[in-house]
């Protein structure tokens, strides 16, 4: 790009040589169109005569391993909110849960050995200064290899007072040896993503997680210390029904009294548990994608549900903001028509609009009005499965087939395993994108 620029190439000349590089999505060579059955916001396909693919795939890093992570960066003056030093451990996740779009667009799943995690942490730890290391990845505890890796950096870290973080623990691989390698003394609280309060739901979402490994995970935790837990939840999902809300109040309330059960009497009252709700945002290339959002009173009235629900006071309860989660899921489910409301909206005074006190819906609902895109058929609106879908010209990888296919087995309540634990799901990244899990150990 440099050199075309310094050699005066026209800037449109530029792009069109740009977008022969795989990976590489040049919006100005495509155009939206609405002649076959697609969603009201139509389509992208190439412009005529230009020679782009009409679909442009991500890229992927083949061999995680190859690649050192960020462990010498740059310290701010001023403190953070994560004011931390970041390794990451692995890219991707296999577990297949149908809401998450993550999961879906960083397959395949690639591991880093467990010397090459500790080497970076301990460089980053001695050019930063940070006195903390988080682990992250989308499912951390999933690395083959953690135990080791933890055990090797408390070693390492003792008596330095550094400590090492990793994210919600899932509840089928939590151990307590794993979390008090990384709380050590201090133990504050423990933060587990059920997603779903019923069975049921979590079949549909493919969480693959059951109240017994809620009830195995609780129980080793208090009695092992911890007094606090958290834990996540979303509403709205596909297919729920009012009885899966109580279902999350009746989770939240059967662990608090588990937890209240097995610790000495001295410890009872100190034992809490707190459930934070999000609303479901239907998300691009995710077998979820077709279904629209709850309907926003709908959403005010299973908050209410849910707040009654819960029986104990010593269980508290915390939901996203309804309006908010309205405009996440018409940015998500729109194409190219969204752009003007998005500048009109800016333009009326729309800024750090995840901070309650500064969102305005009614910027939003006049910019959209402005621009002819009625926000309730946006959200709310099912699109048919033979539809062509506003974004997908760009790809992470897995096929329309497979998220189709998923979306298909959400309906029967029917889960899908991981493939790293089993055999091939038939995603079709790897094929797509000449890649493949790389693991550096065995997978329980």
């Amino acid at each position: 790009h440099r050199r075309l620029r310094d050699e005066g190439v026209p800037r449109a000349q530029i792009v069109e040589r740009l977008a022969s590089v795989s990976g590489t999505y040049v919006p100005s060579l495509y155009e939206v169109r609405y002649d076959e059955p697609c969603s009201p916001h139509g389509y992208t396909v190439p412009r005529e005569g230009k020679d782009v693919p009409p679909v442009v795939y991500k890229r992927v890093v083949e061999d995680f391993g190859a690649t050192n992570p960020l462990s010498q960066s740059c310290v701010p003056y001023a403190q953070l909110v994560h004011d931390r030093l970041s390794i990451e451990i692995l890219r991707g996740c296999a577990r297949g849960c149908r809401f998450c779009q993550a999961g879906m667009t960083y397959r395949p799943v690639r591991e880093r050995s467990a010397d090459q995690i500790v080497s970076s942490v301990i460089q980053g730890l001695e050019k930063t200064g940070y006195d903390e290391v988080s682990l992250t990845s989308l499912s951390t505890t999933d690395h083959s290899c953690i135990r080791d890796v933890l055990g090797r950096l408390n070693r390492r870290l003792e008596d330095t007072g550094i400590r090492v973080s990793i994210p919600s623990q899932r509840l089928d691989s939590f151990g307590v040896d794993m979390a008090e390698s990384v709380a050590g003394e201090k133990k504050g609280g423990l933060t587990f993503a059920p997603e779903a309060g019923s069975q049921r739901m979590r079949d549909i979402i493919n969480k693959n997680v059951t109240e017994e490994d809620m009830d195995r995970a609780a129980k080793a935790a208090f009695e092992a210390g911890w007094n606090r837990m958290k834990l996540y939840f979303m509403m709205g999902l596909p297919g729920e029904r009012d009885e899966d809300i109580v279902a999350i109040a009746n989770l939240a309330d059967h662990v608090l009294e588990l937890g209240r059960s097995v610790v000495p009497k001295a410890r009872r009252g100190s034992i809490s548990v707190s459930i934070s709700v999000s609303v479901f945002i239907p998300k691009a290339a995710t077998p979820f994608q077709w279904c629209p959002q709850l309907d926003y009173d709908d959403v005010k009235r299973r908050q209410k549900l849910l707040i009654t629900s819960v029986r104990n006071r010593a269980v508290r309860v915390h939901y996203h903001d309804a309006e908010t989660s309205l405009i996440e899921a018409a940015l998500s489910r729109a194409g190219r028509d969204m752009t003007p409301v998005i500048i009109d909206a800016w333009r009326a005074g729309s800024r750090f609009d995840a901070w309650v006190e500064h969102f305005s819906l009614d910027n939003w609902k006049e910019a959209a009005a402005k621009n002819g895109i009625d926000l309730n058929e946006l959200v709310h609106l099912p699109y048919e499965l033979d539809w062509h879908l506003p974004w997908e010209h760009v790809s992470p990888g897995c096929s329309r087939g497979f998220l189709e296919r998923e979306y298909r087995r959400s309906l029967e309540g029917v889960t899908t395993p991981d493939c790293t634990r089993t055999s091939c799901t038939g995603c079709g990244i790897c094929p797509t994108l000449h890649a493949k899990n790389v693991l550096v150990g065995d997978r329980a």
